[in-house]
């Protein structure tokens, strides 16, 4: 306020400097036009004199009236006077109020040194205004018209020397909701959605609607509980549920065990629900705690009624109790009933080894007291279907590893199977041995080896690096394309394939052979070294011959120290030992002769003769 004071004071004094300036011009102009003293706001009487009219001076003053150039004094705070004391107008009809340095005192305009008086505060009441998510707010305040100055109590006592400190910037998540409405109604097995919407900026959000409930369909059960469930387990649950329940009847009570849950770390408790004879819906018979794994429900007491028991595991977070998957069943009765429950049960394999793709059957023997409660009712099982499928006791390999068949009877007791399924069965390994061989091939040889789809032999010159191989179908490989007297070696191995599986066998032991003259050895076993028989009748005898290879041999008997051959003999084709029939022709009738048989050597086979026979003809004398 002071500052603008005193800009209208140094106004106004211009203005009559201006005009005093102009005065001596004026002296002598006599009756020339008074427009330039009218123009600065002098007025010019009928005798010439000139008048302001706010200082009431003329022109005859003495102390205006010079010759020359008045004397304008510098224009600045320190020669312009101080205004006199008292209110003060500010040329807009309103009297300026007292000033203020911000303490509260209210001083005279232009007296830095009054001591003023303490404002008489005149307060503006500014009620508390909550910040939106658009617009700021305040904190309550009160304001003094007089002084301008920020208080937080009505009486100013207390200041707030900043004034921005009342304001509460906006918040963007400062929204101010409606009451809410239902967009998606909850059901069971399904979360619904309530939808709020901010008055002030329109945004949205959501709020899960969770669905509890007392009565459900789980896995085509029906399902009675005392209290409040809800049915969607959280994704933790996944491992903390009991798989199945079996039973024991007492006389007047039925007991129900369970093996606890692999993962108890979400598991508040078990619940225990009972199906009683024909009723179509599990009702809740007991709670018990996440470290219990049987109850005895003491309700189960008649005689001849079925029972029939399931158990869910549940977890209680921020008071809603949510359930897992609902275990397998088990049935049975009191044990003062007459139709008592199968309890004991063989199953025909414990374990057994399936090559991928194949099956097996398993059986599942069952004895029990003369009258039974649902004797057959046998729940056949797979822990792990992607290695072993089961039905009706049919077990299928799916793939490679391990798994488990489970039987399960009535009463919930499992009769198991361990089952391990491999990708190929790994062959036995052959034994390799050398048939035959000449100057440039060896022939090898080796026993048929079971599951064996082929085989690969390995050839060395050295025993070391096995520089060449072969696929082979058979049990006979020639190696042709060698060098006279030169030694090779050879293994081989059976391999197996089994769609995309493949499994290959421990070598064979490693032989070695030259490239020279090697031919199979003929033998033959079963011909006798002596043999009595009565004149008349026929001699028959049966020898066994190895490597026959379809050859004629002879059949000799001695004559004048030397062989003479009697008969031919047709051995059979091949190289395996085979059975060969002879008759005897009628020679032998008189005394005693002498036989042998006789084996030409062919290409691949050495030459064989027999012992010699003694045969000594009895006579009727």
């Amino acid at each position: 306020m002071k500052t603008a004071r005193t800009k209208k004071i140094m106004a106004m004094m211009l203005s009559v400097m201006m005009v005093l300036g102009m005065m001596p011009a004026l002296a002598f102009a006599g009756d020339e036009p008074a427009g330039d003293a009218q123009a600065y706001g002098a007025e010019i009487s009928t005798d010439g004199s000139v008048t302001d009219p706010d200082e009431g001076m003329t022109p005859d003053d003495p102390e205006l009236i010079e010759a020359g150039e008045p004397e304008v004094p510098e224009m600045n705070e320190e020669t312009i006077p101080a205004p006199a004391a008292g209110p003060q107008n500010g040329g807009d009809g309103q009297q300026d109020p007292p000033a203020n340095n911000g303490d509260g005192i209210l001083r005279e305009f232009g007296d830095e040194t009054d001591p003023g008086t303490p404002c008489t505060h005149v307060m503006q009441h500014v009620a508390a205004k909550p910040a939106t998510c658009r617009e700021d707010g305040n904190k309550e305040y009160w304001r003094c018209d007089l002084c301008g100055n920020y208080f937080s109590d009505e009486a100013g006592s207390t200041e707030i020397t900043d004034p921005a400190s009342v304001v509460i910037p906006a918040d963007p998540t400062a929204h101010q909701w409606d009451g809410g409405k239902v967009t998606t109604p909850a059901a069971p097995n399904k979360y619904g959605v309530k939808t709020y919407t901010c008055t002030v900026c329109g945004a949205a959000r959501t709020e899960t609607i969770v669905p509890v409930g007392t009565a459900y369909t789980i896995d085509g059960k029906n399902l009675q509980f005392a209290s409040g469930i809800v049915q969607m387990a959280p994704s933790f649950m996944d491992s903390s549920k009991v798989d199945h329940v079996w039973l024991k009847g007492g006389k007047k009570s039925m007991t129900v065990s369970w093996r606890s849950p692999s993962n108890r770390r979400y598991v508040s408790g078990i619940i225990i629900l009972r199906q009683t004879g024909k009723e179509k819906v599990y009702r809740e018979v007991g709670r018990v705690g996440s470290g219990t794994t049987s109850f005895r429900d003491k309700t189960a007491k008649k005689k001849n009624r079925p029972y029939k028991y399931i158990a869910v595991a549940y977890y209680t977070d921020k008071g809603y109790t949510y359930i897992s998957h609902v275990s397998d069943w088990a049935a049975g009765q009191t044990s003062a009933s007459k139709k008592k429950t199968v309890t004991k049960a063989k199953i025909s394999k414990k374990s057994v080894n399936l090559e991928y793709g194949k099956s097996t059957k398993l059986k599942v023997r069952y004895s029990s007291p003369k009258s039974t409660y649902k004797p057959k009712s046998f729940r056949w099982r797979s822990d792990n279907p992607n290695i072993a499928t089961v039905s009706k006791g049919k077990v299928v390999a799916k793939g490679v590893g391990t798994t488990y068949i489970r039987c399960r009877l009535a009463c919930g007791k499992d009769k198991v199977c361990k089952v391990t399924v491999t990708g190929a069965f790994k062959p036995a390994a052959p034994v390799l041995k050398v048939d035959v061989a000449d100057e440039s091939s060896i022939t090898l040889i080796w026993n048929s080896v079971k599951r064996a789809d082929s085989y690969i032999l390995y050839q060395s010159t050295d025993g070391k690096k096995w520089t060449k191989s072969y696929t082979v179908n058979d049990t006979t490989k020639k190696v042709t394309g060698l060098k006279k007297g030169k030694l090779y070696y050879f293994y081989i191995v059976a391999q197996h394939v089994n769609g995309s599986y493949k499994a290959v066998s421990d070598r064979s032991k490693v032989i070695s052979q030259k490239a020279v003259e090697k031919l199979r050895e003929t033998s033959v076993s079963g011909f006798p070294s002596s043999k009595t028989a009565k004149v008349g009748t026929t001699i028959k005898i049966s020898v066994k011959v190895t490597v026959p290879e379809g050859r004629t041999a002879s059949l000799q008997m001695k004559s004048n120290g030397s062989w003479t051959t009697k008969k031919s003999v047709k051995l059979p084709k091949g190289t395996d030992k085979s059975s060969v029939s002879i008759t005897f022709p009628n020679d032998w009738e008189s005394g005693s002769t002498q036989w042998r048989l006789s084996i030409p050597k062919s290409k691949t086979a050495t030459a064989y003769n027999t012992g010699t026979l003694t045969i000594t003809a009895e006579t009727d004398e």
